[in-house]
């Protein structure tokens, strides 16, 4: 997955000893591969789950969510991928919403960004109009 190019988040996977953590998984139903929304003020960006972290930390982003939220912390970019990146993390005001059970089977890399960019946002409608 290039980080890059995808908006994607990280959700928490792992024990403080590095070990593997359902806890998250198991309350939630969310894991790898499924969309999500991210909002950071007026900004609405499709996401899918592309990785897992520590066990403590949700919504960890890639360099391409940070750019389209308005918060790119890259140094240096070459040829569309970041070369050196500012490791610092948005201090506040991220919402995530993410959709348990959503991943769309056959994503390849030409249609990703639009089919999740469809069906997130689909999702996140629904979200808002429900009763």
């Amino acid at each position: 997955m290039d980080a890059d190019k995808y908006p994607s988040v990280a959700i928490p996977i792992a024990r403080p000893d590095g070990s593997s953590d359902p806890k998250f998984r198991e309350k939630t139903r969310v894991g790898k591969g499924d969309l999500g929304v991210v909002i950071f003020r007026d900004k609405v960006v499709p996401v899918f789950i592309a990785d897992g972290g520590p066990h403590n930390k949700l919504g960890e982003g890639s360099t391409a969510l940070l750019k389209a939220i308005g918060e790119d912390r890259c140094l240096q970019w070459s040829d569309g991928h970041c070369e050196r990146v500012h490791d610092v993390s948005v201090q506040g005001g991220v919402l995530f919403f993410l959709f348990p059970n959503s991943a769309i089977p056959d994503l390849t890399p030409e249609t990703a960004l639009q089919r999740v960019r469809d069906d997130a946002l689909r999702r996140f409608q629904e979200l808002k109009t429900a009763h």
